[in-house]
């Protein structure tokens, strides 16, 4: 039988906005240097783009070790050639052998363009918002993703918000965030 797990919203400050100097001391410099070469380099390109992944985990308040860079970018990081889609010539996907990863909007996920018009910005970094990072951690629903959330619910994050918006766009994904919720230590 499941427990549910005790959440200490007073344990940790709430995370409303990120602060990527929370990663710092647990996600390597190599790993950060590379988040603040690839910013500059889609700045330089004209490209919008938000920090996804485990360095926006880390933003809000549960750092943990990651060894690539996530990124959702708009439509101008790729070039189409008919049926073809390429990324565009100076996108970066590596810097000092850290993988960094562009991930385009899904379709029907027209909704997550939103993101680039006023996101959050830590140490010159634009980072996506806690809800729609929580959305794109349980549309995944890998065993790190799902473990990403509940490290945030663990954290004490404000989840009104974060239902509001599944609510509207992924209703569906609603119950995973309920089992993230229950989950053991």
């Amino acid at each position: 039988m499941a427990t549910h797990r005790a959440f200490n919203r007073e344990r940790t400050k709430r995370q409303e906005n990120p602060d990527l100097g929370l990663c710092d001391g647990v996600v390597s410099t190599r790993i950060l240097q590379a988040l603040y070469t690839a910013a500059a380099e889609y700045d330089a390109l004209g490209v919008p783009y938000v920090a996804i992944g485990g360095i926006a985990v880390g933003a809000y308040g549960a750092p943990r070790a990651t060894k690539d860079v996530d990124f959702l970018v708009g439509e101008e990081a790729f070039e189409h050639h008919g049926p073809l889609v390429s990324f565009r010539p100076g996108l970066p996907i590596q810097s000092g052998g850290v993988g960094i990863d562009p991930v385009s909007i899904g379709l029907g996920e027209d909704f997550l363009l939103e993101t680039f018009d006023h996101p959050a910005v830590s140490r010159g970094v634009p980072v996506i918002g806690l809800p729609p990072l929580i959305y794109l951690k349980l549309r995944a629903g890998r065993h790190q993703d799902l473990a990403d959330v509940t490290r945030l619910l663990e954290a004490g994050i404000d989840e009104r918000p974060v239902r509001q918006y599944l609510r509207k766009h992924a209703s569906d994904l609603i119950s995973k965030l309920e089992r993230c919720r229950q989950e053991e230590p």
